[in-house]
């Protein structure tokens, strides 16, 4: 039997999921006003940052909202599908000491209600104070059809009977790995073009992998810096040259290596990485209807400095876009027998391109 997640259940699952959280001080009751840094990410068919933001004050107004950096953080990523919603919630105060949970909902607008609740709850205790939701079961209490068998008994405190309650099946528990360390994968898929091989531009279709690491605790610095390795393949599109006596086409095909020691965020929506980048390969070129015609190539490598942009679509998917600026590091240019040129290496050159690609 399928048993769906109303959003009475979530509410109750949501109380359950913040008052399980050993790892996360809550922060005493008080009527200053505490700093959080609220991060929230969310597909388009979910509600918007600010009404998340709306539905959270509606619970509890004992906060304010400042950038990355305040004494706590809390990190909300929602994403719905055409039958299921799910959301996560990761908590983080000053020393590093990290808490995530996963719930899951019929919609978005469940789902992200029930998270509100979470949020609220962290901030202020004092929300831990309502009755639970009567679909969720929050403690081994009596029903309300039976009479109870011990009437004398004293009320027991929620958290109490909460912390009697040995699962909640549908708020699945994650911890951060004890490191709090970190890797992403993500890779995409770019049309660039160079005017670092020959000369004139050349266009490309190049693909790359990225390992990108993230540290969830440690020094607030550290929790920013975000480096990464980048590993990929470039190949040009068949560039010909004519002349009056023939022609020759240049093909160029290089793996990429490339570092990137931080990350620069703007928000949720877009980063900037500056980086280091090697090109490694080889330039061919193959001459017609001259009189010495042949094939001949050039081993390739160049070095140079790049940056690297993203922009988030979704939880997943993003667009990139890179500028290289690089010198080669093996030169000669390109004659015929007749002292024709067909071609001539820079000493540098500039690559630019866009592509699209997916984060794991």
């Amino acid at each position: 039997m399928t048993v769906r997640r109303t959003p009475k259940r979530l509410f109750g699952i949501a109380v359950v999921a913040v008052s399980w959280m050993e790892s996360a001080p809550v922060r005493a009751a008080s009527d200053e006003l505490e700093p959080i840094a609220l991060s929230y990410e969310a597909t388009k068919s979910c509600p918007s940052e600010s009404e998340f933001v709306a539905r959270v004050r509606t619970y509890s107004d004992r906060w304010v909202q400042v950038p990355a950096g305040s004494s706590r953080s809390i990190r909300i990523r929602l994403s719905g599908g055409r039958s299921e919603a799910s959301g996560s919630f990761v908590l983080a105060n000053a020393m590093g000491t990290v808490s995530e949970r996963e719930i899951a909902g019929p919609d978005c607008a469940a789902v992200s209600q029930a998270l509100a609740i979470m949020v609220a709850v962290a901030i202020d205790p004092r929300n831990d104070e309502s009755p639970p939701s009567p679909e969720v079961s929050l403690a081994n209490e009596p029903s309300s059809n039976e009479p109870s068998s011990r009437p004398d008994a004293p009320t027991v405190p929620r958290a109490d009977r909460v912390a009697e309650r040995p699962s909640v099946p549908t708020a699945r528990r994650r911890h951060a790995p004890e490191e709090g360390v970190h890797a992403h994968l993500a890779f995409d898929i770019r049309a660039e073009t160079t005017s670092a091989v020959i000369d004139g531009p050349l266009p490309l279709l190049g693909g790359s992998m990225k390992v990108e690491i993230s540290f969830e605790t440690g020094p607030r610095w550290m929790r920013g810096w975000r480096p990464s390795l980048g590993i990929g393949i470039r190949r040009s599109l068949p560039r010909e040259r004519a002349l009056p006596s023939g022609s020759a086409e240049f093909v160029w095909t290089a793996g990429n290596l490339r570092l990137c020691p931080f990350q620069l965020s703007f928000g949720t929506v877009a980063s900037l990485s500056p980086c280091a980048e090697s090109n490694l390969g080889v330039l061919r070129a193959s001459a017609e209807r001259f009189d010495d015609a042949r094939q001949g190539s050039m081993t390739w490598l160049d070095i140079g400095g790049s940056l690297w942009g993203a922009v988030t679509l979704s939880r997943h998917v993003f667009l990139s876009a890179t500028v290289l600026v690089s010198a080669a590091r093996f030169r000669h240019d390109f004659t015929v027998a007749s002292g024709a040129q067909l071609a001539t290496v820079p000493i540098f050159g500039v690559l630019g391109g866009l592509g699209a690609g997916i984060r794991m």
